[in-house]
């Protein structure tokens, strides 16, 4: 959800905005890559993250929104929906 809020994160900005090891979030990144989910844009020694779908992941987000057990996804969701000129429900 950070890099749909912050489009173009490094590592360490990923790392500090979910609160992981750079270790951690760079595996989860490595399996982000793989899955064709992220891009990674290389800028010098820098290399920044952004979603390829950004609005699938979005919508997808929000249509499980339920499941997640956490508020932290539907904030997200209320966000994105006010974001989009939607009204809450």
């Amino acid at each position: 959800m950070a890099l749909l809020q912050n489009e173009g994160m490094n590592n360490g900005e990923l790392s500090n905005a979910i609160g992981l090891a750079p270790s951690t979030t760079s595996w989860h990144l490595n399996k982000l890559l793989r899955g064709q989910v992220i891009t990674k844009i290389k800028n010098g020694r820098e290399s920044h993250f952004i979603l390829n779908e950004p609005e699938r992941v979005a919508e997808l987000l929000i249509c499980y929104k339920e499941s997640f057990r956490d508020n932290l996804r539907d904030n997200f969701a209320e966000m994105w929906d006010l974001k989009k000129g939607r009204k809450k429900d």
